[in-house]
């Protein structure tokens, strides 16, 4: 194997992997296939290129037309690249693409008859085209594309924001690399000086503009960043193995080196595209995460501003029943005191239910600080039996208190530690129509080395909890299904802020049923001190 076909090889097989993983971090993309045609045309011409000066099947003619037939390809391709880019979607006029794909195939059929390369001499080492009548206007033709090209990488530069310009720059250094060595060695030389030396190396005078711009879709996240390192290593493995299948000497060498080069290629296809799936489904997530982090940003604002709303509504109300009870307003006869007291109960009852929406949605987002300090977790539950001694009395039900001696102390906010075990004696009440409610409280005695946990328990003998309803009992908006017709201000948010209540004191809470009808119990779990 000659150094000029390792050339052409190394440069070809460069291109080729360049293109395919362009495709396999994007199939959808127009831009990606516009950059893989290119790559693609770039190694017919690099081919013919090598066998116009070392024939095989076709004369040293044939290869030398082909050499300008992919030519004309590959800088169409390039140009409509650079008129796309960065989008992924086709943005050329539909009339400028197809007239420039038209006309690219009509030179391309020109250049295979003999108005373009009437012959070529063969001296030696030495092959020199012979220009036919159709060769300036062939030449005239991709001079104006390439020009063209140049142009439209200038304007995109200077309308670039300043950190895409580096982009555009890269892309328009490769771009003048490659041309310049190409026009030079390719076509002033052999048609002026007749000088065909450095017609071999053309395939490597086209890595700059590969290299360029690679380096440009790389910028603007055309190929994934994170994904290169793999790519690289897999090129790096193909590039040897494919070497080593051209060094073979036996054909016992190259057989074991075609296999050996075959399982690369599989295993790289599949190593490459684990990784792109692996960046697809991350960056998914990132966009999820933040789709989510803007959703509850918005349901925030609203809840705020629906509750601010609703509780200023609330609380002017309230005071013009309060008015009415107390006389503000003059005297009012028994049955209006009457209906102002239920009126009075039920905007306090909203402005509670306003609070504890206000309350979950600044626990969600963690802009409620808790005051952590040692408090008597066994006074608060004292104080709460003592508050809601009238409401049990006023549905005839049993109250049995079950507090055993103990130290009961923990590190806690007392205001929101009263807060979530007060829901679970309210529900208590609220969901017993008969019966009793028993709340016990004891002292878990841990370790030599451990505190302990206190363990507060609530138990009714009311509606219970249905199956289905447990799993969604300590969620957002949670609640059981028939709720609703037992405690018509049921919101689903009680036991959700008890839950983060305790999550946010290290604690735990959780709820146990024998079924419908038949009682419920409700525990929280705390670390004494």
């Amino acid at each position: 194997m000659n150094s000029e076909f390792i050339y052409t090889l190394i440069a070809s097989f460069t291109i080729l992997f360049v293109g395919a993983v362009t495709i396999f971090h994007d199939k959808k993309s127009v831009t990606n296939k516009l950059f893989a045609f290119i790559g693609i045309a770039t190694i017919f011409w690099s081919l013919a290129n090598y066998f116009s000066l070392e024939p095989l099947f076709f004369s040293t003619l044939v290869w030398a037309r082909l050499v300008l037939f992919f030519a004309v390809p590959h800088i169409v391709f390039f140009y409509l690249f650079i008129r796309n880019f960065p989008s992924p979607e086709l943005r050329i006029n539909k009339i400028e693409f197809f007239g420039l794909i038209s006309a690219g195939m009509t030179v391309m059929l020109f250049a295979l008859s003999p108005y373009v390369f009437r012959d070529v001499i063969v001296s030696g080492q030495d092959v020199l085209p012979v220009a036919g009548s159709l060769m300036p206007a062939f030449g005239i033709f991709v001079v104006l594309v390439l020009l063209a090209s140049i142009v439209q990488i200038i304007i995109k530069y200077w309308r670039a924001d300043r950190g895409e310009k580096k982009s555009w720059r890269a892309m328009l250094l490769g771009f003048l690399v490659s041309y310049f060595f190409l026009i030079w060695t390719n076509f002033i030389l052999v048609n002026v000086y007749n000088d065909t030396r450095y017609i071999i190396y053309a395939p490597l005078f086209m890595l700059p503009l590969v290299g360029g711009t690679s380096f440009s879709i790389l910028r603007y996240k055309l190929l994934n960043v994170k994904a290169i390192a793999t790519e690289i290593i897999v090129f790096i493995l193909l590039s040897v193995a494919l070497v080593q299948l051209f060094l073979s000497q036996t054909t016992e060498q190259f057989i074991f080196n075609a296999v050996l080069f075959c399982a690369f290629l599989l295993v790289g296809i599949f190593l490459i595209k684990s990784v792109l799936r692996e960046v697809e489904q991350r960056e998914k997530l990132a966009k999820l995460n933040l789709d989510l982090e803007a959703l509850i940003k918005q349901r925030e604002s609203l809840v705020h501003l629906v509750t601010h709303k609703v509780k200023g509504s609330f609380t002017r109300s309230k005071y013009i029943f309060a008015g009415i009870l107390d006389g503000t307003f003059g005297e009012a006869g028994e049955e209006i005191k009457k209906s102002a007291q239920q009126g009075l109960d039920s905007d306090n009852m909203g402005l509670q239910t306003v609070d504890l929406v206000l309350n979950v949605a600044n626990m969600q987002r963690g802009a409620i600080k808790f005051d952590m300090r040692n408090v008597n977790f066994r006074e608060i539950v004292e104080k709460i039996l003592e508050e809601e001694k009238n409401s049990i009395e006023a549905k005839s039900l049993k109250l049995g208190a079950e507090i055993k001696e103990g130290n009961y102390n923990t590190l806690g906010d007392a205001i929101w530690l009263k807060e979530a075990a007060h829901n679970l004696i309210e529900n208590a009440i609220k969901y017993t129509k008969k019966g009793e409610i028993t709340v016990s409280l004891e002292k878990k005695v841990g370790l030599p080395a451990q505190a302990g946990k206190i363990l507060l328990s609530v138990r009714d003998t009311g509606v219970g909890i249905a199956p289905e309803d447990k799993a969604h009992l300590f969620t957002e908006g949670g609640r059981g299904k028939d709720s609703v017709k037992i405690n018509v201000d049921s919101t689903g948010y009680g036991l959700y802020s008890v839950k983060l209540i305790m999550d946010a004191h290290g604690g735990r809470v959780w709820g146990e049923s024998a079924g419908v009808g038949q009682g419920s119990a409700f525990f929280l779990e705390l670390n004494a001190i």
